[in-house]
């Protein structure tokens, strides 16, 4: 029997970059990611360390850090600024737009990965949707590593209830 960390340096030793890549995706599924430190001198660290270093880091900003950062990725773009915190539903949304029903969730692996918060998280979706407001999920990494994307999804979506014109 071997150490999940172990076994990945293993795995990698033994399967090419896209299995490796699944493989690491599963194990993180699994919570068996917590230490998936590569072991020096092992066959497998070199294509282990790469393969982590693709992946990246998970990002863990406190709720205030995540506000921050999408109130400035909304100015930054041109956006008009969304309201914080918002009641809708019976639901606590982190952003919206009421005037134009659409709201966007900050989603982070820390507090929504897990079985509970995936159903949840559907749940709040469809009741959202039943009452005619548009949502966009966006993770955390997302806001951070490519905010870009974020930028112009919110923009494009914001264009499609007639606010602003996409450039």
């Amino acid at each position: 029997m071997t150490t999940p960390a172990r076994t990945l340096v293993d795995v990698a030793d033994v399967v090419g970059p896209r299995v490796l890549k699944k493989v690491l995706e599963q194990a993180e599924i699994l919570r068996l990611d917590g230490t998936p430190v590569p072991l020096p001198g092992r066959r497998g660290y070199g294509r282990l360390t790469k393969a982590l270093a693709e992946l990246g880091p998970s990002v863990a900003l406190t709720w205030s850090e995540l506000e921050d950062a999408f109130m400035a990725l909304c100015a930054a773009a041109g956006l008009p600024a969304p309201v914080a915190s918002l009641t809708i539903q019976g639901m606590m949304i982190d952003f919206c737009w009421p005037e134009h029903r659409l709201a966007v969730e900050i989603d982070s692996w820390r507090y929504h990965g897990t079985r509970a918060a995936f159903r949840r998280d559907r749940r709040r979706s469809a009741r959202l949707h039943i009452a005619g407001w548009g949502l966009l999920r966006f993770t955390d990494t997302d806001l951070i590593d490519d905010p870009g994307y974020v930028a112009r999804t919110a923009a494009t979506a914001l264009a499609s209830v007639g606010w602003i014109r996409v450039r």
